[in-house]
């Protein structure tokens, strides 16, 4: 980089021309009549160069130098923090991403089986996640499958051992850290001797165990106090240090990639197989804090003290926090609420409730519509054709029992006809019997006078009329059994009549009550519409209500000091996102302990009042250049980097977004306009929020053209 672009301290007089002009005048004056050749290939004028080269050169590093004894200036990672500390502000170190995965055992045993701490997983691009805390499944749980969440953190815990010389303020370089990674904020723990020592940020006055992290030394440094701030580690003292290597802002990662372990579980010499996933993303990654927001955030904390008072005290307090669970501020507004309308975590709740009635009352006018039809179907159509065929099933039941009486009346008329051919079977039977015995009294054999013939043909006679008797009572049998067959089937159709009349009163009877209860249903669907609308009626007038309420005491007299602090954190891309529940809880509680004894502090997310900006752009392209797309990602990017890092209540300007697409080479004109959102634009097109929104990327629309000569 040239000089010339470097920011430094700048010294008028230190330039090699000014050294040499310097040096040449003196000569004219003091050595006049001594020395007059000045022509530059003289031997004189080369000696006077190498002084004004070396006195430059020699300025040049002193103002090196100097540049570095000034925030402002400064340009060196270790020069902001050194000079940072003395105001009592400690550079941030990295943040790892945290996920949780949704983990369960796939092939149960019968103890209990614990992920412990430290245990490892791998996501992609080989970064691996550390279990934050142990998590046990009991033998019940392994065989139900039952899913836990598992908290997990990115990097790898490495140890390091040193040995104490006994002496004050003992410096100890942390060299294990791995190439491309970073010491992570809060992560460093500290034995001496087996004794923990605590962590803190600038060694602070009293003879305690504890010790600070220089996490933007070059390697990281681990230091002790000299017995006055800080104990000293005695002589000879074993120092044990622990700490995680994080891969910072590139530890991030998207939702189910996370399916596999580093190495296998193994509890009790068995090898216990996981279904393993992350349902979100990671979030909460950082790398070290940059130069610029420390130089941005260091006045602003050295200023409060450590004390919120005024709104600045809260901004730099609130806009500098890190947590080392999750993760890194990435901006903040104080906001003194003096009304409802700019009560921010007033109005996130009622975005709440908002976005539940929102998706609560078109299923509840959804679900009332469909019972409503169910419910028109079912009294308009079901019920009266179960009645008409209920009628219709009556009918033919009564038909069918008055054949089925015919049917046995005609079968006891059978069987008494039948009973009336036996006996007279019998009884011409017994009469062909009497006739033949006096037939044969006549005949040849006998008394009469009747010859073998005539005795042979009245005998045939008489035999034949037996025979036929005979087949009549057979059939007369064979009716008879019919008749009782008829008679049986006859009773069994009257049972089964008297079943089926009874199953059609039940019908009837269920009918009815279905058609009672239909008009109850029906009342029923109409108070749930009803109760729907005034729910929503009512959740109105009580927003109105709640608004009324806090513009009451939220008023122009100070009578209540609530100030809101709205914030949000970066994405993978670099742009804001909504803050992770852990973060705001976090900051809550570290304002809430430096906060003055009458406000009332409020942390919430700012997601809601995101403003994305939708920009549209035509530009023209030099011809010759090196092609229209690789200008087209440089002036996307460009503007990438203008809606990046935004402060709450900024304006984006169109001339804003000119002077940075006019400086990509290449560019020869620019058409540019801001088309959203609505109701944020000026009467110029430029887009103007409130105090309490901030703008961030929506899209950008690019068009190239070659431009004419």
């Amino acid at each position: 980089m040239a000089d010339s672009v470097l920011t430094r301290a700048r010294y008028a007089g230190l330039d090699f021309d000014t050294h040499g002009d310097d040096l040449r005048a003196q000569l004219q004056i003091k050595f006049a009549a001594d020395f007059n050749d000045f022509v530059i290939s003289s031997t004189g004028i080369m000696l006077l160069d190498l002084t004004a080269f070396g006195l430059s050169t020699l300025s040049f590093y002193l103002d090196r130098r100097a540049t570095d004894l000034y925030l402002e200036t400064a340009r060196t990672r270790k020069s902001v923090a050194r000079t940072t500390r003395q105001i009592g502000y400690k550079m941030g170190g990295a943040v790892a991403s945290g996920v949780d995965l949704d983990v369960s055992i796939t092939t149960p045993i019968a103890v209990n089986v614990t992920i412990p701490t430290g245990f490892k997983f791998k996501g992609p691009s080989n970064l691996v996640f550390e279990v934050a805390r142990d998590v046990t499944w009991t033998p019940v749980e392994q065989t139900n499958g039952d899913v836990k969440v598992v908290r997990c953190y990115e990097g790898e815990t490495v140890t390091e051992q040193f040995v104490s010389d006994g002496s004050a303020n003992q410096v100890f370089d942390l060299r294990r850290v791995p190439s491309g990674k970073y010491l992570v904020t809060g992560t460093v723990t500290c034995k001496v001797d087996g004794v923990d020592f605590t962590e803190v940020g600038l060694l602070e006055y009293g003879t305690i165990d504890q010790f600070e992290v220089g996490f933007n030394d070059d390697p990281p440094t681990l230091r002790f106090g000299d017995g006055v701030s800080g104990n000293v580690p005695k002589l000879a003292a074993t120092i044990d240090v622990s700490y995680r290597a994080s891969r910072g802002r590139d530890g991030q990662v998207a939702k189910n990639t996370i399916t596999s372990t580093v190495r296998p579980l193994v509890v009790n010499f068995q090898t216990i197989g996981l279904t393993i996933t992350n349902t979100v993303s990671a979030v909460g990654d950082d790398a070290p804090e940059s130069l610029s927001r420390a130089k941005s955030f260091a006045p602003k904390v050295y200023k409060s003290r450590y004390r919120a008072i005024t709104a600045d005290d809260y901004d730099g307090l609130a806009g500098a926090y890190a947590d080392p669970l999750f993760g890194r501020v990435a901006v903040a507004r104080a906001i003194s609420a003096r009304s409802a309308d700019n009560d921010l975590t007033l109005q996130n709740l009622l975005t709440d409730i908002d976005a539940a009635i929102a998706s609560f009352h078109p299923t509840i006018t959804a679900q009332v519509v469909v019972a409503n039809a169910a419910l028109g179907t079912l009294s308009g159509t079901n019920l009266p054709a179960i009645t008409t065929n209920k009628t219709a099933v009556n009918t033919q039941l009564s038909t069918i029992d008055t054949t089925a009486d015919l049917a046995a009346s005609g079968a006891r008329s059978v069987q008494d006809a039948a009973a009336d051919i036996a006996v007279a079977s019998a009884s011409v039977t017994s009469s062909v019997a009497s006739g033949n015995n006096q037939v044969d009294a006549y005949g040849p054999t006998g008394t009469g006078d009747l010859t073998a013939p005539q005795v042979d043909s009245i005998s045939q006679y008489f035999d034949a009329i037996a025979a036929r008797a005979t087949q009549i009572s057979a059939s007369g049998s064979a009716a008879s059994s019919a008749a009782t067959t008829v008679s049986a089937a006859a009773s069994t159709i009257k049972n089964a009549v008297i079943t089926a009349q009874t199953a059609t009163t039940t019908i009837g009877t269920a009918v009815t009550s279905a058609t009672t209860n239909t008009s109850t249903v029906t009342t029923a669907v109409a108070a749930i519409s009803a109760a729907n609308t005034s729910v929503e009626s009512t959740i109105g007038a009580a927003t109105d209500e709640i608004f009324a309420h806090v513009s009451a005491f939220l008023n122009e007299d100070c009578a209540a000091n609530l100030v809101v602090v709205p914030i949000l954190t970066l994405d993978a891309a670099g742009f804001y996102s909504a803050p992770s529940v852990g973060l705001v809880d976090s900051l809550q509680n570290y304002l809430d302990a430096r906060k003055d004894v009458t406000h009332t502090v409020s942390v919430t997310s700012g997601a809601n009042f995101l403003v994305p900006a939708v920009i549209s752009l035509r530009i023209g392209v030099k011809r010759g250049t090196v092609s229209e797309q690789a200008i087209k990602t440089s002036v996307g990017a460009a503007v990438d980097g203008l809606l990046r890092n935004r402060a709450f209540g900024s304006a984006l300007y169109i001339s804003d977004i000119e002077n940075v697409v006019r400086s990509v080479s290449g560019v020869v004109f620019s058409n540019v306009s801001i088309t959203g959102p609505g109701g944020k634009l000026d009467a110029s097109g430029n887009l103007v929020v409130l105090d309490s929104e901030v703008i961030t990327k929506g899209s950008v629309a690019i068009l190239t053209e070659i431009a004419p000569n």
